[in-house]
C-alpha cells in the first residue's frame, strides 16, 4: 500500500464530514436569546445554515464520486 499523501483528500476526507456533522449536532443544544428593549422582551432563535463550504467538502459530505459532477444532480 502506498504511503499516504500530505494534504491528500483521500486521507483527510473523513475530517471534513466529521466537522459538519460536529457542527449540525452543536446547532442541536443552542438556546434563544432573551433580549428587552424600551419595556418590552423577545426572544431571538439562532440557526446556522451551512452554505460556504467548498468544493471538496461539499462533495465529500455529499458522497459524489467525482468532482466532475454535479453534487446535486450527478451530471457530467
Amino acid at each position: 500500500m502506498a504511503k499516504p499523501v500530505p494534504f491528500s483528500v483521500r486521507v483527510y476526507r473523513p475530517i471534513c464530514i466529521q466537522e459538519i456533522t460536529y457542527i449540525e449536532n452543536q446547532v442541536v443544544h443552542f438556546r434563544e436569546t432573551e433580549v428587552s428593549m424600551a419595556n418590552e422582551a423577545g426572544k431571538i432563535k439562532h440557526t446556522i445554515v451551512l452554505t460556504m463550504i467548498d468544493g471538496k467538502v461539499c462533495h465529500a459530505a455529499t458522497d459524489t464520486a467525482s468532482t466532475m459532477r454535479c453534487y446535486i444532480c450527478g451530471q457530467t
